[in-house]
């Protein structure tokens, strides 16, 4: 990541560059396999070439075999050979793709936020936006108020929009709502008489991350944690806590990923957590997946808070 020095949370930023034209990032794909989601499949950034390294990445990376820099391997991960609309756009009725252009362009976005491509503070315009993704700016103007919604972006009318700064008091915030929010998740989980199928997803994942583990593989844990957590609220089958905690993941996984980067401590307690909460879940103990997961998270916060100071120390 960047070595900006955020200020507080709605303060105007240092910097009038964007970061859209240095490096880019592709973000996931839209779930649902409609047509307009595999037309936008092919929405990238109009850029071609090599990354930051000289190279671009489309397959597994191993963190020993790539950088000694973990939050590049991270992003390098990432990385793909962007292209321009396909000739998939053609057949897609327009009412379709209007309605999924906004909600891609913010899932792009916030993937080049989240994984530290765009910096706190750094500017955002519309025009450059919409260049960078080639469309118009009607869905760039959408899709930038689904970030400010998710509080992934600030916005000012005399300052225009920025990325949102990171800092200790945000931080604090974000994992304050984890503790109860998590624990409450992992016991909803346990309690629910779901398909043993589905619980079983859990232990397929913590296979994913014992393998991703042994390999070296920091990336691939970073998704396979984040990937777990969503089965986690999903199997809680209580549609307002996922709510809560999807909106508040968006801002979560920042500090997340830098977590992961920042602090080999916090990827080894996270691993070593699932070790006892996964089988929790799987075995219907809702207790002790509640406790579990609370003391988790608690533990990762109080770790992670003299990191995130010295990172992001607070504006005078």
């Amino acid at each position: 990541m960047g070595r900006n020095r955020p200020g507080s949370r709605g303060r105007e930023p240092r910097t009038s560059d964007s970061g859209l034209g240095r490096q880019r990032v592709a973000g996931p794909e839209l779930a649902g396999g409609d047509r307009a989601a595999q037309a936008l499949g092919d929405l990238e950034p109009r850029r071609h070439g090599t990354g930051q390294h000289g190279r671009l990445v489309t397959g597994h990376v191993r963190l020993q075999d790539r950088h000694d820099d973990p939050v590049q391997c991270i992003v390098d991960l990432a990385n793909v050979d962007c292209i321009q609309y396909g000739e998939r756009m053609r057949a897609v009725p327009d009412a379709e793709i209007g309605r999924a252009i906004p909600e891609h362009v913010a899932r792009l976005l916030r993937d080049e936020i989240v994984f530290g491509r765009l910096a706190p503070n750094t500017r955002l315009t519309e025009e450059e936006v919409a260049a960078t993704y080639g469309v118009s700016r009607s869905p760039v103007r959408e899709g930038l108020r689904l970030l400010e919604r998710d509080g992934l972006v600030l916005r000012s009318a005399r300052r225009g929009i920025w990325v949102a700064p990171l800092s200790l008091k945000d931080f604090d915030e974000v994992y304050q709502c984890r503790i109860g929010l998590e624990a409450l998740a992992a016991e909803g989980a346990a309690r629910q008489a779901s398909p043993a199928a589905e619980k079983a997803e859990l232990m397929t994942l913590l296979a994913r991350l014992e393998a991703a583990e042994a390999q070296g593989d920091i990336p691939t844990l970073f998704r396979t944690d984040v990937e777990a957590s969503e089965v986690i609220y999903r199997l809680s089958r209580n549609a307002t806590l996922y709510r809560l905690l999807m909106s508040l993941d968006k801002q979560a996984l920042r500090y997340r990923f830098f977590a992961y980067a920042h602090c080999t401590k916090v990827v080894q307690m996270s691993l070593d957590g699932s070790r006892r909460i996964f089988p929790c879940i799987c075995r219907g103990e809702a207790r002790q997946a509640h406790d579990l997961t609370a003391r988790l998270i608690r533990d990762i916060w109080l770790t992670m808070r003299p990191i995130i100071a010295d990172a992001f120390p607070e504006a005078g």
